[in-house]
């Protein structure tokens, strides 16, 4: 048995196995200081979304996260340490999000599609979160309508910034994000 990357050194003929084995060797090849990059900045795009769409929301329909989460649990949560952990979580999952980016993108023609792809695996990963919080009754299901419904609008573009910042620039300054 051998890795990816020796099966990728001993053919070389340029076959249809060849660009597999090229295309499954890109595992090995995760920057991870750029999907560093890639999360936190796909992270403060959500954040700058969530806030429009939060605002928008609140002019256009009269609804608000805070308010709904107020009604269902008779607290608004708030302090210090509840902001400092949901931020530390907040941006973890991005990261980890962005690094499963890094390992797909090889498999799609574009990294507009990895995004993409990588974008509905989150929306459902948190439709599957809060599913069965709201069939228990701990979650509202107003809420996660809510959240689901916006983060189909917040999601794509977040990852699509992440994305682009994974893939860097070229030595001409041309994007490789659009290829």
């Amino acid at each position: 048995m051998f890795s990816c990357r020796e099966a990728a050194t001993t053919a070389g003929d340029g076959s249809a196995h060849d660009k597999l084995i090229k295309r499954l060797t890109a595992i090995d090849k995760i920057k991870v200081d750029r999907v560093l990059l890639a999360g936190f900045l796909s992270g403060l795009v959500y954040l700058f979304l969530d806030t429009f769409f939060e605002g928008l929301a609140g002019f256009v329909f009269g609804v608000s996260k805070k308010d709904i989460y107020f009604e269902a649990f008779h607290i608004a949560p708030g302090g210090w340490r509840f902001h400092a952990v949901s931020m530390a979580v907040f941006f973890v999952q991005f990261i980890l999000f962005m690094w499963i980016y890094a390992a797909v993108r090889p498999r799609f023609r574009s990294a507009t599609q990895g995004a993409l792809a990588v974008a509905l695996v989150a929306w459902v990963f948190a439709l599957l979160l809060q599913v069965p919080m709201v069939n228990a009754g701990i979650y509202p299901v107003k809420l996660a309508l809510y959240n689901l419904g916006f983060g189909l609008f917040k999601l794509p573009p977040a990852f699509m910034v992440g994305g682009f910042a994974y893939q860097g620039l070229k030595s001409g300054g041309q994007n490789r994000f659009l290829q």
